[in-house]
């Protein structure tokens, strides 16, 4: 019990550092609480059908719909039983604030926004490419949550020999990662495609942010004679 605790109260403090994951999920926060208002008094799920994701919208030149589908949660379906947008919402930013003040201590805020950003978008992009001719419109932000985790994983297996913690974190991270998959295959192939669309760019980033900073650490040559 005192070990959940302290486990508590680290991420409790870890959060306070983490600034640019506070600020995602309050985004996000704000756009589900119009939706969720809005459909009270119009029909369900208005703000995604603004900017929720539709490749048939999108070959119609509607390009802000890659980056503000991740911005809406509605609700969708499984394989195995309806989720509610409450339930789409909690889960990702759950995942987020387990995950992401890890990575932006790791990289950077900026760093960190962009694998977000990116991995989002090339979830979408994934999704696109396997689904060309879908004309429904939908949207959530795990594809962002899926990069920043994947992410997270090649960061935290590179840096897992530098201290007793950071190899526990590792540990977690990939312990994690491997229980998000298997309960990604009681999902549909759609949200597969975008989970591992997401997954797949962040290991890429979180790869080539960390060589990136290997590099920057390395002793300049110093001049012969």
């Amino acid at each position: 019990m005192r070990d959940i605790a302290r486990g508590l109260l680290r991420w409790l403090y870890g959060l306070r550092l983490a600034p640019v994951t506070l600020a995602v999920v309050a985004v996000t926060a704000l756009a589900f609480v119009v939706e969720e208002a809005s459909g009270r008094w119009m029909y369900t799920d208005r703000l995604t059908q603004w900017i929720g994701f539709s490749p048939v919208r999108v070959e119609h030149g509607q390009w802000w719909r890659f980056p503000g589908s991740q911005l809406v949660n509605p609700p969708m379906w499984s394989m195995a039983r309806h989720i509610s947008a409450p339930e789409h919402f909690l889960t990702n930013m759950l995942a987020l604030l387990l995950v992401g003040p890890f990575l932006e201590r790791a990289l950077g805020g900026a760093r960190y926004l962009s694998v977000y950003a990116v991995g989002g978008v090339c979830s979408q992009i994934g999704f696109l490419v396997l689904f060309p001719h879908g004309i429904g419109v939908g949207g959530g932000s795990s594809g962002g949550v899926a990069a920043v985790i994947g992410a997270a994983v090649v960061t935290g297996r590179a840096t897992r020999r530098n201290s007793a913690a950071a190899e526990r974190t590792a540990r977690r991270l990939t312990t994690l990662f491997v229980v998000l998959a298997v309960v990604s295959l009681r999902f549909s192939p759609v949200t597969n495609a975008i989970h591992l669309s997401g997954a797949l760019t962040g290991g890429i980033l979180g790869t080539v942010y960390y060589l990136a900073r290997q590099r920057r650490r390395l002793p300049s040559p110093q001049p012969a004679g």
